[in-house]
């Protein structure tokens, strides 16, 4: 019993000292769209989480099919961000984009210490 108290104190001082992403959520969609603007595949990669980025590449979706199907329809504005109910770790992001009718939520989570989409 006591090693499991042990163990258990040591994760969670563990997780304690994860360093938070630097940024806002929301700083992960606009970056990600800046870089869709610029035309720039290496620098949209980095906002994609590399989970994301793997399921993207296997269902064939090459950067410049990204780059076109996203710019389509350009961020207008970021319209609040919220704590994803299924995992306390993810945040949602609720963007509006010129041409759509409906807002759009974007997914996003920490990794290396920075937010990233993970669903489009």
């Amino acid at each position: 019993m006591r090693s499991a108290v042990i163990a258990l104190s040591l994760a969670l001082a563990a997780a304690a000292c994860t360093p938070s992403p630097k940024g806002e959520p929301s700083d992960a969609v606009r970056d990600f769209y800046r870089a869709v603007d610029e035309g720039s595949c290496a620098t949209m990669w980095t906002h994609i989480a590399s989970e994301y980025r793997l399921r993207l590449e296997r269902e064939g979706a090459s950067c410049e099919v990204i780059l076109e199907q996203v710019s389509a329809y350009p961020l207008e504005r970021v319209l609040d961000t919220r704590a994803d109910g299924r995992d306390g770790d993810a945040r949602l992001v609720r963007a509006r984009l010129r041409g759509r009718e409906q807002d759009v939520i974007f997914r996003v989570e920490a990794e290396d210490g920075q937010w990233k989409l993970m669903a489009l």
